[in-house]
This record gives C-alpha cells, sequence and structure tokens, in this order.
C-alpha cells in the first residue's frame, strides 16, 4: 500500500464553502475541490490544477489550515478502496477568476456538481471530513490544531 498525497481547497464567499457534490446509494455528499498532484508538480500547482479541473476556477492559497490523514479501512468509504492511506493538505484559498465557475475539464470521478453550503449551517449536510462542519464555523475565531490525524 502506498501513501497518496491529496490537497484540498477552502473556499469561503459570502459565508459560504464551495463544494463538490458527489452521489452514494443513500443520498448527496459533499467534499472539498482538490486532489492528488502529479509528479513534477509542487503542491500549490496541483491544487490549482485540481480546482481549474474540477470547479473551472482559478483560485489563489492561503494559507494551510488542516493536516488530515484518512486511512481508508477506518472510514464508511472503506468499500470504495480498502488500501488507500491519502494524507490531505487543506488550503484556505481565494477566488481570483469565477468566469468558468462549474466548467471543470476533469471532474472528479462521481462529481455531479458544486454547491455553496452556508458554513454555519454545516452539521445539516454530509459534508466529508465530518469534522469540518465544526471546524470550518470557527476558522479565525478560535485557534485551531492542525494537524487532525485519522478522522472522519
Amino acid at each position: 500500500m502506498n501513501v497518496r498525497n491529496s490537497n484540498k481547497a477552502i473556499i469561503i464567499k459570502n459565508q459560504k464553502l464551495l463544494t463538490v457534490v458527489k452521489q452514494d446509494k443513500d443520498s448527496e455528499y459533499y467534499i472539498l475541490p482538490g486532489g492528488g498532484h502529479e509528479f513534477g508538480e509542487t503542491i500549490h500547482e496541483g491544487l490549482k490544477r485540481e480546482c481549474r479541473e474540477e470547479t473551472g476556477l482559478e483560485i489563489d492559497i492561503d494559507e494551510l489550515l488542516y493536516i488530515r490523514d484518512y486511512i481508508s479501512s477506518n472510514h464508511e468509504f472503506a468499500y470504495e478502496n480498502e488500501n488507500l492511506h491519502q494524507v490531505e493538505l487543506m488550503f484556505s484559498c481565494q477566488i481570483s477568476d469565477d468566469k468558468n465557475i462549474g466548467k471543470g475539464t476533469v471532474p472528479d470521478d462521481g462529481q455531479i456538481g458544486l454547491k455553496w453550503l452556508d458554513i454555519n449551517m454545516l452539521n445539516e449536510y454530509r459534508l466529508y471530513p465530518v469534522i469540518l462542519r465544526t471546524l470550518i464555523p470557527s476558522i479565525g475565531k478560535v485557534k485551531q490544531s492542525i494537524y487532525l490525524g485519522d478522522v472522519n
């Protein structure tokens, strides 16, 4: 089993979080835009490419907010890939150009759209990782740990 890096964008505009919408057997669920970076790319280059591919957006990357281990066998989506260990780096990002929003060229596997979620109502959505439902509304208000561990 290999460890894979994945870079994620936390894009908040007007108190709403931009998410990628996916569908499983139960219902829609939401994840942050982003994904793995390719050989020869920096983390920032990979995140910008992934956001462009999934959302159509051009972004500016700010600070690293969270680092999360995701060991699939410990979580509910293990049936998709039980041998995945992913280290996710989640960055605060700003939109620099939104003229192509929703016109991503390479959607994420299973992606059915994009949705802005009200950050004060995140507990009402199937947002993954789940810990973001409580962390995101507190960004900038309370000191938070960067390393989250193997959490869902």
